[in-house]
């Protein structure tokens, strides 16, 4: 029986839209208060602040259409999404391990510091449109959060390590079926086309669809697009034949058939979508359905 992601996606998150939207009036309501003891409160409240740009973002997401945003308001998004953990701001980021150990101390850094990078990854699910992983990431914030403002409000000692390990623990167990078995699925199943369909449905001369992704958009990638929508279609089909054409061969030169394949996995850095486009097109010819697996946006940014 073949399972209609969309539909259990869909399900999910009518699932979980009471969560999030509990955990977002939340988190609004800690960006104000003053509970926590420093140097954790300016964490906290940075933190929460992040989720409430997430929660909003995953709002707009919900009702802007393409085209609705020029391209510099896109950019504009874009950079405040990702600004934390760019270079000129990574220093101080509570996304840089090295920092959030300076600040918050032996162990409490790491551990905050690992939940604020999984927290980032909410901008991702929010294009991806995955609102129960959003609501999981915000109840275990709001979780570790509680551990904190108690022992400010009565003048105690911090929570134990092993208390904020534990919640951190019980998040990725607890949700292991439904991380693990997605991780698993995007690199197996075709139907999770999240990246397939912004290739085949955008206008790659229009260069706002490389904010689709989510992923950070710098210099780079505007230029490289650019590019290759100045070359001409003959030469884009060159580049896009040699990589195609090699992948068949390789497997005739290795003495292997391709047949039974199905599926085929495409990674690649953002601005090439007119060449892999063209990729898609031939490995279709070939009856391979194509996977991409996702970058996970925080690792992904070169600094």
């Amino acid at each position: 029986m073949t399972v209609d992601y969309c539909e259990i996606l869909k399900e999910e998150n009518d699932n979980a839209a009471e969560r999030f939207a509990l955990s977002l009036e939340r988190a609004e309501e800690i960006v104000h208060e003053r509970e926590v003891n420093e140097p954790f409160r300016d964490y906290f409240i940075r933190t929460a602040q992040f989720i409430v740009t997430a929660g909003r973002l995953w709002k707009k997401l919900r009702s802007e259409k393409p085209g609705d945003l020029s391209l510099e308001e896109l950019k504009k998004r874009n950079d405040i999404l990702y600004e934390d953990v760019l270079p000129e701001h990574y220093g101080e980021s509570y996304g840089n391990p090295s920092y959030a150990v300076e600040r918050l101390g032996d162990g409490y850094g790491q551990l905050l510091s690992f939940l604020y990078v999984e927290i980032r990854g909410e901008i991702v699910y929010a294009y991806e449109g995955r609102l129960s992983d959003i609501a999981a990431l915000n109840e275990t914030f709001l979780e570790v959060y509680g551990l904190f403002s108690s022992a400010g409000r009565e003048n105690g000692p911090l929570p134990d390590k092993k208390e904020i390990r534990d919640v951190l623990y019980w998040y990725v167990s607890d949700y292991c079926d439904q991380t693990v078995v997605y991780r698993i699925r995007e690199c197996l199943d075709p139907s999770l086309s999240f990246a397939r369909d912004i290739i085949m449905e955008s206008d790659l001369n229009d260069l706002r669809y490389l904010y689709a992704f989510g992923e950070y958009i710098s210099n780079a990638e505007l230029e490289i697009a650019g590019f290759l929508n100045s070359l001409p279609q003959e030469t884009i089909d060159t580049m896009a034949d040699t990589y195609t054409e090699g992948y068949r061969k390789g497997f005739a030169v290795m003495g292997r058939s391709l047949e039974g394949k199905k599926t085929v996995v495409i990674r690649y850095e953002l601005g090439f979508e007119r060449m892999i486009k063209k990729a898609i097109e031939n490995f279709d010819k070939m009856g391979l359905r194509q996977l991409f697996t996702a970058r996970r946006l925080i690792r992904s940014i070169k600094i």
